[in-house]
């Protein structure tokens, strides 16, 4: 059990903004055995507090640790492509995920997902909806956690693993939200 190679995997979350997905992250990150964890954000300007612990570097001095990368300072295939040679043993966050991986994985990310295990490395993908995450990444995927979300995503039923499941689960978060709990979210198991 004290391997955490063992534990490497993929994992969803998908909810309008402000619901608490950089939130649980965050928290994800810092109770994770895995000693890295590169931000991927798209505009740090929009964030607020999301990730703010963590210092904004530019990504060509990253020597280890936990910290944020501005999406502006270096091309999405180009990080990709660095993380998936150099990092190991930390939490990939891809922030706005909606952005680079959509209607499927793209290359880019898909030598990192494969080989996730071997490098130690577990990746987050974070969306503003079910209908932006990529179909593709369910056969990769251990969990989605779902947030509120204003969007029906019941026509990707054929699509998706358990989506009975998800869809129950989103008409829950939706009776929490408009209760008065916005930030309540479900995870759900996929393998």
């Amino acid at each position: 059990m004290n391997n955490p190679t063992k534990f490497a995997s993929s994992h969803l979350y998908a909810g309008t903004q402000g619901t608490g997905k950089s939130t649980l992250v965050e928290k994800v990150i810092e109770v994770s055995p895995l000693p890295n964890a590169l931000i991927y954000l798209e505009d740090i300007d929009c964030y607020g507090t999301a990730f703010s612990k963590y210092p904004l570097i530019n990504f060509w001095d990253y020597k280890g640790g936990k910290v944020r990368i501005n999406a502006n300072d270096i091309e999405y295939n180009v990080f990709m492509a660095q993380v998936g040679k150099y990092f190991r043993n930390g939490n990939l966050v891809i922030d706005e995920g909606g952005m680079y991986e959509r209607i499927q994985l793209s290359e880019h990310i898909i030598p990192v997902v494969k080989r996730q295990r071997k490098t130690n490395v577990e990746v987050h993908l974070l969306y503003h909806g079910v209908s932006e995450l990529p179909l593709s990444s369910f056969k990769f995927v251990k969990t989605v956690t779902l947030f509120h979300q204003q969007e029906e995503f019941s026509r990707k039923k054929n699509s998706v693993p358990r989506m009975e499941e998800l869809i129950a689960a989103q008409r829950r978060i939706s009776q929490k939200y408009f209760a008065g709990n916005r930030f309540y979210n479900e995870t759900i198991q996929l393998s």
